[in-house]
């Protein structure tokens, strides 16, 4: 988050744009609140916060002119949390790889005319240096912050690792005791993303199942199972983002953002390149059978062939069978997969000429009682408390609740008894695996809520 090495910058340039950000609200565009006063905010517009300016169709959040900068942006009108969201846009964190410090996406109920918090590691939404900030203090209090953070702060005891990483915080605070999950590395590969390219995010809201979750470049990096209605006190909240410079100057840009709300099942997993896809499974003789139509378009021209996953927790897929491209536009064809899985999840992956992947939606399907073809069952799930891991005939000999990170959390041996509970009550809300072993092993994915 926070970086040391310091330069000095002689020439300040500010320009001023009249164009308006690529901002739309339920297929609405929103302009830039054009009062003029530092405390306006209009309804339907969106306010930047000095240093941020608009640039084209893009919002500069921190500016190459000096360091230590903090800068926000808020829609200024409140959505309401009882209600889904889909937020897609894309960023970018700057180029000097010598400086950070990342952005955040906040939902906040502190207030949209004047609002910002710390510069370096504040990301422009905590204390951080405890300069820039405006509104009752430098924690933007109470909020929900998604963070994206290109500098590592472990050392002084913020909840940061060394890769560029996404965390969820809460009330503007970085410690580990106020995130709710995370963090985990932006990319899987753990490879920097401060490379002056624009990448792709992705957030949503599903208020049905209490589900908060960030994709990055077309990969599920957070998901967090909590009503963060509970968290900010209110299901009205304001949004934007913020973000923060260090010791280095860095520009920070979020662009091309399109919000809809109020929508069923939202989803940020990719559609397969922009051609239409129809994922879906249905059961026959307790056995699952996944169908998949597509009509190929210009952009899947590209396509080297496609590959249907399988996972039985939703996390871990692999490849069961491998699909040709035609490579003729407008082509419309189907494909049918039975095999003798009978619950899981199912996705397609698309494999691109340039060696790229593109994944699309995830379907789940069940075809039989778990209790009857599972030698191992799981209860309650999702939970608040506990689970029990129950077997018909067999005695569990061990059990280990881990991480999504593949961090051992608890591990109980020598149990030899075929009922067990696990006490989850000291664990953060979200997901985990447990592992059972009896003369055979199961993994079971759990939400922690």
């Amino acid at each position: 988050m926070l970086n040391s090495t310091i330069k000095t910058c002689i020439l300040l340039i500010t320009s001023f744009s009249l164009s308006h950000a690529q901002i739309s609200v339920n297929g609405v565009s929103i302009a830039e609140d054009g009062g003029g006063r530092p405390q306006g905010c209009s309804p339907g517009t969106y306010k930047p916060k000095s240093p941020a300016i608009t640039n084209g169709s893009c919002i500069d959040l921190t500016q190459d002119y000096s360091n230590f900068l903090s800068g926000a942006f808020w829609y200024c009108t409140q959505i309401d949390l009882n209600e889904s969201f889909l937020l897609n846009f894309d960023v970018s964190f700057g180029s000097d790889v010598n400086g950070g410090d990342g952005l955040a996406f906040v939902l906040q109920n502190e207030d949209v005319s004047d609002v910002k918090g710390g510069a370096g590691g504040g990301l422009g939404y905590a204390q951080g240096n405890n300069s820039g900030c405006l509104g009752g203090g430098c924690p933007i209090t109470p909020s929900i912050a998604i963070e994206m953070d290109t500098w590592d702060n472990s050392d002084i005891g913020i909840n940061d690792i060394a890769c560029h990483h996404a965390s969820i915080q809460t009330n503007g605070q970085t410690w580990p005791a106020n995130t709710l999950i995370g963090p985990s590395c932006l990319l899987s590969s753990g490879a920097g993303v401060v490379d002056g390219a624009t990448h792709t995010g992705c957030i949503s809201w599903d208020p049905s199942l209490n589900e908060l979750t960030l994709y990055f470049d077309g990969s599920a990096v957070l998901t967090y199972f909590g009503n963060i209605r509970t968290t900010i006190g209110s299901n009205l909240v304001w949004w934007g983002f913020t973000a923060a410079s260090g010791g280095v100057p860095q520009v920070h840009q979020v662009c091309n953002m399109t919000l809809v709300t109020g929508i069923s099942n939202p989803d940020c997993a990719l559609v397969l390149s922009n051609g239409q896809v129809d994922l879906t499974s249905s059961c026959s003789d307790n056995k699952a059978t996944i169908q998949w139509e597509h009509t190929l378009n210009s952009d899947d021209l590209e396509v080297n062939h496609f590959v249907l996953q399988y996972s039985n927790d939703g996390i871990l897929f692999s490849d069961v069978e491998e699909i040709p491209s035609y490579n003729i536009n407008g082509q419309s064809y189907s494909h049918q997969f039975s095999g003798e899985f009978k619950k899981g999840y199912a996705r397609i992956k698309s494999l691109m000429a340039d060696g790229t992947a593109n994944i699309s939606k995830t379907v789940h399907f069940e075809c039989s009682d778990i209790r009857q073809v599972d030698w191992i069952s799981c209860y309650p799930n999702p939970t608040e408390h506990s689970v029990t891991l129950q077997t018909l005939d067999k005695s569990i000999e061990m059990i280990e609740v881990v991480s999504l990170t593949g961090v051992s959390l608890k591990r109980y041996t020598s149990i030899s008894e075929n009922q067990f509970t696990v006490d989850l009550s000291d664990l953060k809300a979200g997901s985990y695996m447990i592992r059972c072993v009896s003369d055979q092993t199961k993994w079971i994915r759990i939400v922690k809520i």
